[in-house]
């Protein structure tokens, strides 16, 4: 019998370290998009943007950030 409850425990343990392994796999996807600047400010005009931004179709744009996306430099 207590083979069985050895078993059974150190599946529990994998089972969870599983589950664990993917909620920080989610975060990690989550935080890499906020850091890497991906997540835009939502706005409906450009005096809820930052100094020096705009906004264009709900989203604040820095000047830097429309002058590549209208190929004006």
């Amino acid at each position: 019998m207590d083979v069985y409850k050895t078993i059974l425990v150190v599946f529990e343990i994998i089972f969870a370290m599983k589950i664990l392994t993917a909620l920080l796999f989610i975060l990690l996807v989550a935080s890499s998009r906020i850091l890497a600047g991906e997540e835009r400010r939502r706005c409906r005009s450009s005096k809820q943007c930052d100094y020096q931004s705009v906004c264009e179709v709900g989203y604040c744009y820095s000047i830097d950030e429309m002058f590549d996306k209208y190929g004006m430099r």
